[in-house]
């Protein structure tokens, strides 16, 4: 994807970077933006708009109304900056994804039949560090999926991460 901002706004010192993948994460995640005393930049992935895009442009995409994060409770609740969650679990490799590609993982995982672990980190600063280093160092692995470039995408940052904290 030519257009992913995202690298760029994770060189700003103090500030914060949110990418949601779902209703219910975006509805929590902007609330804590919002209550944050540091400045939090919201990025909203637009093909996630519809649904779960899975990677598929030949199949339909199911609506949020059919997906279980897709439901967004009323009143008011917060999902924690710089806590990302482990979407499906695995034992074969780690794969880190956040938005759109949270699903083209998971869709991945499942036509290939591929064990995989797939965490979607919700907020690439901060960066949920342990999250990643432990399930890493339980599978071996890694496997980083993003829209962005090759050159200077945030995948860049989190392979040297990966490299520093669990190969080295």
């Amino acid at each position: 994807h030519s257009q992913s901002p995202e690298a760029l706004f994770t060189h700003v010192s103090g500030l914060k970077v949110v990418v949601p993948s779902n209703p219910h994460d975006a509805k929590g995640l902007l609330i804590a933006a919002i209550e944050d005393p540091d400045p939090v930049i919201f990025l909203e992935p637009k093909r996630l708009y519809n649904g779960p895009f899975d990677g598929h442009h030949e199949r339909p995409v199911t609506p949020w109304s059919k997906h279980e994060l897709g439901e967004v409770a009323d009143g008011h609740y917060t999902v924690p900056l710089g806590k990302a969650v482990i979407r499906r679990p695995g034992a074969a490799v780690t794969v880190l994804a956040y938005g759109t590609m949270v699903y083209v993982a998971q869709a991945a995982a499942e036509e290939t039949g591929i064990d995989a672990e797939i965490i979607d980190l919700r907020t690439l600063l901060p960066l949920d560090l342990e999250t990643i280093v432990d399930s890493v160092n339980r599978t071996g692995r890694c496997v980083i999926v993003h829209e962005a470039t090759l050159t200077s995408g945030f995948g860049a940052e989190l392979s040297a991460l990966v490299q520093e904290n669990c190969f080295y």
